[in-house]
């Protein structure tokens, strides 16, 4: 479990907030991002009336000395099959500062009932999972849950992102919680700014609503890290 270098972390947020969608930013490369000259930096995903749109989040031990937090990060009825979730940090910053993410403890579940203020979510399934992908700073890092394989490309010079992908594709209708376990939060008590693409079999949304690469601009996660446990 190599903390530092790569291995099992990667992910930590928690605190609600809803959203619905929005509209595109940059992602290149295989599937997403080289570095431009703005070093790591892409725009919160907004509407074509510029409104920001916030998904919501729920983060258990949210605080920077924390070494097994957990994210939940949901996604309200998309209106788009997904064929494979892309998830793009704002601001190069999330592993800097030492975050990391398990990608053997990370899941995606589908959500029967996103809950209210005073409901917890039912999110009872598992989608299976073919293969994720991470790439920070450290690294490329590659998981097949299929196999339990794990394999490290270190040299990578694109702006973070990660990449899951459905062994088939899930359906447009349903809701979801894409959930990080056992994730080491970075040092810095600030928030962190994620945001959320969805490649489609045919690529099959608005063209105000798509990023670079084609794929469905959804919203922007936020997740607040604390000084200390509260």
């Amino acid at each position: 479990m190599l903390r530092q270098s790569f291995s099992k972390r990667i992910f930590r947020l928690s605190r609600f907030w809803w959203g619905s969608l929005l509209a595109g930013t940059a992602l290149t490369g295989l599937l997403l991002p080289q570095v431009t000259t703005a070093q790591g930096i892409l725009p919160t995903f907004r509407s074509n009336q510029d409104r920001f749109v916030e998904l919501p989040v729920s983060i258990q031990r949210g605080y920077r000395s924390a070494g097994a937090a957990r994210y939940n990060f949901y996604i309200r009825n998309a209106k788009v099959v997904s064929q494979r979730f892309i998830i793009t940090e704002v601001t190069n910053n999330f592993a800097q500062q030492g975050g990391e993410f398990d990608l053997e403890r990370l899941e995606v579940r589908i959500c029967k009932d996103l809950g209210t203020a005073l409901r917890r979510p039912n999110c009872p399934e598992n989608a299976e999972i073919e293969e994720i992908v991470y790439c920070s700073v450290n690294g490329c890092q590659t998981y097949r849950p299929a196999t339990q394989e794990m394999t490290l490309e270190p040299n990578y010079e694109g702006l973070p992102y990660l990449s899951i992908k459905p062994v088939t594709p899930l359906d447009a209708a349903q809701s979801f919680n894409i959930v990080f376990s056992d994730v080491l939060n970075p040092r810095s008590p600030v928030d962190y700014h994620f945001n959320l693409a969805i490649e489609t079999p045919r690529n099959l949304c608005e063209q105000n609503w798509r990023t670079a690469l084609g794929h469905c601009a959804i919203g922007t996660w936020i997740v607040p890290i604390q000084v200390d446990s509260r």
